[in-house]
């Protein structure tokens, strides 16, 4: 009934199988970088719309809305080049395109470009796995 590749041909299918799910995790979490650097640019923008919604209230209040909101959006657009600054070098490193905000990839825009270029002088452009993720 069963011969002596039915085994092997088993086990193929199941590496088969959980090769594509990997590729599958790659694609999801490149969407995820991709989502969560357009949340941050538009929330940067949202903050910014905010600052000027208590222009009805005293000066000082309103002084204090504008410095926030334009503190929030500082802070959201920092950590959106961050976050490039981290994940774009590993992505260009091994060959993986990503759609991302344009503001994160200008050059000079937080050191993305040099960071690239440290991580593709560092990395020997393996990627090493463990049998651990494959189960």
């Amino acid at each position: 009934m069963f011969d002596h590749t039915t085994g092997l041909r088993v086990e193929w299918a199941k590496s088969r199988a959980r090769a594509l799910r990997w590729s599958e995790e790659v694609i999801l979490l490149c969407e995820e970088m991709r989502r969560v650097l357009w949340f941050l640019q538009w929330k940067s923008q949202w903050w910014l719309t905010q600052a000027h919604l208590g222009d009805n209230a005293r000066e000082d209040v309103r002084e204090g809305l504008i410095a926030y909101s334009c503190k929030q959006a500082a802070i959201l657009d920092q950590l959106g080049k961050h976050f490039a600054s981290i994940w774009y070098p590993f992505l260009v490193a091994h060959g993986i395109a990503i759609e991302w905000p344009e503001e994160y990839l200008k050059e000079g825009s937080s050191g993305v470009e040099e960071a690239v270029e440290e991580s593709v002088a560092e990395d020997d452009g393996v990627l090493e796995m463990d049998d651990e993720m494959f189960d």
